[in-house]
C-alpha cells in the first residue's frame, strides 16, 4: 500500500513538473520581438528601382500587368511581390543608420521599392544586402534612417524582370503543320 501512495506522488510530481515546464515556454513564446508591419491600404502600384533598371506593375481590375506597354503579369509573380511589400516581418533593429552603415548592409546598391494604392504612397522599402543564410535582408522602411533586419530574402523578390514576370504564352501551332500531319484518305 505504501509503495502504491510513493508511486503516485512520483506520478503527481512529474506531471506537475511537465505543466509548469510547458506553461514557461507559452510564457516565453508570447513575448516573441517580431513586429509585423503592414500597408495602411490596398496596393494597385508598385514602382521597383533596381540600380537603375526600372520594373513597374499596375493592378486594373483584378490582373496585373507589367510595365507602361501593359503586357499581362504571372500572377503568382505579382501576388509575391505586392504581399512582399504589404508584409513585413521585422526581427530587429541593427543600426541608426549612419553613412558609415551603407556599405555594411549594402545600401550602396540598393533595390528601392514604392507601393502606392489610389496614388497615395503606401510603403517606401530601401532593401540592402541578403544575411548570410539567405533567409533574411537588411531595409530601411518609409524613409527612416533606421535599418531593420527583415524576414525574407526581399532582394531575390524584388529583382525580377520584365521579361521574368510577364505571362509566358505557350507556341501556337500553325494550321498548315497540323494538315500535313493529319492522315489523307484515298477516294475510290
Amino acid at each position: 500500500m505504501c509503495r502504491k501512495f510513493v508511486r503516485k506522488v512520483v506520478l503527481l510530481s512529474v506531471v506537475a513538473v511537465l505543466a509548469v515546464v510547458y506553461a514557461v515556454q507559452l510564457v516565453s513564446e508570447a513575448r516573441t520581438n517580431v513586429k509585423i508591419v503592414t500597408t495602411d491600404g490596398d496596393i494597385d502600384f508598385v514602382l521597383i528601382n533596381n540600380n537603375g533598371t526600372m520594373l513597374s506593375i499596375a493592378k486594373e481590375n483584378d490582373s496585373w500587368f507589367v510595365g507602361e506597354s501593359k503586357v499581362p503579369c504571372q500572377l503568382n509573380r505579382a501576388n509575391g511581390i505586392v504581399n512582399a511589400v504589404n508584409e513585413i516581418k521585422v526581427l530587429g533593429t541593427v543600426s541608426s543608420g549612419s553613412a558609415a552603415d551603407n556599405e555594411r548592409y549594402g545600401f550602396d546598391g540598393a533595390i528601392i521599392v514604392e507601393a502606392y494604392g489610389a496614388t497615395k504612397l503606401l510603403r517606401r522599402i530601401v532593401v540592402g544586402k541578403n544575411t548570410a543564410t539567405g533567409s533574411q535582408c537588411y531595409a530601411r522602411l518609409d524613409d527612416k534612417s533606421s535599418i531593420y533586419l527583415v524576414q525574407g530574402a526581399l532582394r531575390s523578390t524584388f529583382e525580377a524582370t520584365e521579361d521574368d514576370i510577364k505571362e509566358k504564352k505557350a507556341p501556337e501551332k500553325e494550321e498548315a503543320e497540323d494538315e500535313s500531319q493529319a492522315p489523307q484518305l484515298e477516294t475510290l
